[in-house]
């Protein structure tokens, strides 16, 4: 049963490698925790094995800006669909303002590979641009554009849990084969979208350091892992 068991997780695991977002989720998670140890590294005086961290970390997160290659391609077909979706369009549904929101964050999430892609062929030379440019794309454009999806994800999600739940409540009611298999998969999607938008809670946090600098350096490796971790025990 124990060897079962154990090979079940190893198949989980290895399915959870074989996509670019679980292998970035784990990445996150040493990201940011490498960031928590160097803070570590620091207070105690340890000086040499705070510079080995730091450059784990900054090994780390360039190896994450690798995964976001051509990412603002991948955001097309979704801009594309919100399009259909927005007030005034063939398709658009009730919930209109959502609609025009979630085609927002799309186009932000366009805007931030972009200009993450950018910055980063232009720190190995493969562009040319000014010192201000890379700095108004990495401070500005990246910034913003990421803390403004992640605040339209947050509310589409929490809207979306509630929705869940409130199907849920009505089908548990139901004593049906098919009724009880619905509701069982209701119930792992709540689980799914909460984890989401705890997530999303831990990015924003992020988002808002690395613009105005308002959490300290060991908080902002807090939120990154416990984020990291949420997205891992749901894809997990």
């Amino acid at each position: 049963k124990h060897l079962v068991m154990s090979l079940d997780l190893l198949n989980r695991f290895i399915a959870l490698l074989s996509t670019h977002g679980g292998r970035d989720k784990i990445a996150k998670v040493f990201h940011y925790g490498a960031r928590i140890a160097v803070v570590y590294y620091t207070s105690k005086g340890l000086t040499k094995s705070a510079e080995s961290t730091e450059r784990f970390r900054q090994t780390i997160g360039e190896s994450r800006r690798i995964g976001r290659f051509f990412g603002s391609l991948t955001t097309i077909p979704s801009i594309l669909g919100s399009l259909k979706t927005l007030p005034g369009s063939n398709l658009s549904t009730a919930d209109g303002a959502m609609n025009a929101a979630l085609f927002v964050a799309h186009c932000c999430d366009w805007l931030y590979y972009l200009s993450d892609n950018l910055t980063f062929a232009a720190s190995y030379d493969f562009i040319s641009l000014p010192p201000a440019t890379v700095e108004w794309l990495d401070n500005i454009v990246g910034c913003y554009t990421w803390l403004v999806s992640v605040l339209v994800w947050i509310v589409w999600s929490v809207k979306h849990y509630f929705s869940l739940q409130k199907e849920l409540k009505v089908v548990s009611k139901k004593s049906s084969q098919e009724d009880r298999e619905k509701t069982k998969k209701l119930a792992a999607q709540s689980r799914s979208t909460l984890l989401l938008a705890f997530s999303l809670f831990c990015d924003l946090q992020l988002a808002i350091f690395f613009i105005k600098g308002y959490w300290s350096s060991r908080m902002a490796g807090v939120f990154g892992v416990c984020g990291g971790l949420a997205g891992l025990y749901d894809s997990f």
